[in-house]
């Protein structure tokens, strides 16, 4: 008898579900790597990002939730012509946002969601054009916002761990003012830019948007 309730005790504590009842509370994240080159007989160029998306949420309804997340990116350039640096780059954003989340369960341990999002912060970009013996530097502080929509597909390790696998912002309108700044003035490049758009990386490149989460769940 005390073997066939040990084996209902472990069988309970494996008992995973793709559902997320009302009033459970979601923490967790997203984080995106993407190290992307292009080569041809003359150039080579690298860009390398790293994005990392900490949130947490409530379910407002059975598989609804609502809440806040912090997005911290970090991108880094690089460009060659003949083995030799022409051209650097380097930035870092900082945004807060809210976030709406539908999930869709498939079976008893997969589901589907899709996010939408709307944040916004600070931004900081500088950009390295060398023309040895000169380097021109184009350094710019500014604000960005930005309307996502994220799709992806989970897997409920048990009823307190769910893993995800989306696409970061795989639709999204950016909007940004930057301004110059530091090295940018003293060299009298003093414009600002103001830039407007549609991620097309959905359609063109996909997986340069691939993204990993996991999620803490409380009250399921």
């Amino acid at each position: 008898m005390k073997k066939i309730l040990l084996v209902l005790s472990i069988a309970g504590c494996l008992h995973a579900t793709a559902q997320i009842k009302k009033n459970a509370v979601l923490v967790g994240g997203n984080i995106a790597v993407n190290n992307n080159q292009t080569q041809t007989f003359t150039s080579n160029n690298e860009a390398v990002l790293l994005n990392i998306c900490p949130s947490f949420g409530i379910a407002t309804k059975n598989n609804t939730v609502v809440g806040g997340y912090i997005n911290i990116l970090n991108s880094k350039t690089i460009n060659k012509t003949n083995n030799v640096v022409t051209n650097r780059g380097d930035g870092n954003s900082f945004i807060l946002g809210m976030f709406f989340r539908q999930y869709k369960p498939i079976s008893k341990n997969f589901f589907l969601y899709a996010n939408s999002s709307f944040g916004g912060g600070a931004v900081y970009q500088k950009t390295e054009t060398i023309t040895s013996p000169t380097i021109l530097i184009d350094e710019r502080k500014g604000v960005v916002m930005n309307i996502g929509f994220s799709p992806g597909v989970g897997y409920a390790i048990n009823n307190k761990f769910h893993l995800e696998i989306g696409f970061t912002d795989f639709i999204s309108f950016n909007y940004s003012t930057l301004k110059p700044t530091g090295a940018s003035m003293v060299q009298g490049n003093a414009t600002n830019i103001t830039t407007f758009g549609v991620n097309a990386l959905a359609f063109t490149r996909p997986l340069d948007n691939l993204q990993v989460g996991l999620r803490y769940i409380i009250n399921n």
